[in-house]
């Protein structure tokens, strides 16, 4: 399944991480920029983007 997840804090990369070991896959936005996705996305395999 295609899943999109806004904002990486606390919630959201929980988020991420869990659905991502599931199988699916993830696309990360964030209005931080992608400098504070990169570990996240590196860790799980996923996709990045800004809002």
């Amino acid at each position: 399944m295609k899943i999109g997840i806004i904002g990486a804090g606390y919630m959201g990369a929980i988020l991420v991480r869990k659905l991502s070991a599931a199988g699916h896959s993830i696309l990360i936005a964030n209005s931080r920029g992608l400098e504070t996705l990169k570990y996240l996305a590196e860790d799980t395999n996923t996709f990045q983007t800004t809002s």
